[in-house]
């Protein structure tokens, strides 16, 4: 699921790193290979926007914290869900009625995302 998360997050306009590689940053709770998506719980300590608020967004996913689609991330969290959830795919697009698109406008302008292996400490370099 590794490989399909960096593919599919890739074609979304992230910056995809392999293990070592790449600025550490906030850590994503999960990730869906489906569509190359971060997801985002809010907890205690984190507030709900904090991966909205930056010009990059450098993003650190284990490998075992990937699911292969939504139905996959529902069925996880069960009856346990969050009061909010956010996923991001790659950098925030919008664009007026001229179709003109802008990127940053309403999130990130641009995502980083450091695939960090099941065995690799976090904020690790190899």
């Amino acid at each position: 699921m590794r490989a399909l998360f960096a593919e599919r997050a890739r074609a979304a306009g992230c910056t995809v790193h392999e293990d070592g590689d790449g600025a550490a940053g906030i850590e994503a709770d999960y990730g869906i290979a489906e569509t190359g998506s971060l997801v985002f719980i809010p907890a205690r300590g984190r507030a709900r926007a904090s991966w909205l608020d930056l010009e990059v967004l450098a993003v650190e996913l284990r490998e075992d914290r990937i699911v292969p689609d939504l139905e996959g991330l529902f069925a996880l969290l069960g009856s346990d869900m969050p009061s909010a959830v956010a996923i991001v795919t790659g950098p925030s697009r919008t664009a007026d009625i001229e179709q003109t698109l802008v990127v940053g406008v309403h999130g990130p302008r641009e995502v980083c995302v450091r695939l960090r292996s099941t065995t690799q400490p976090p904020g690790a370099q190899v």
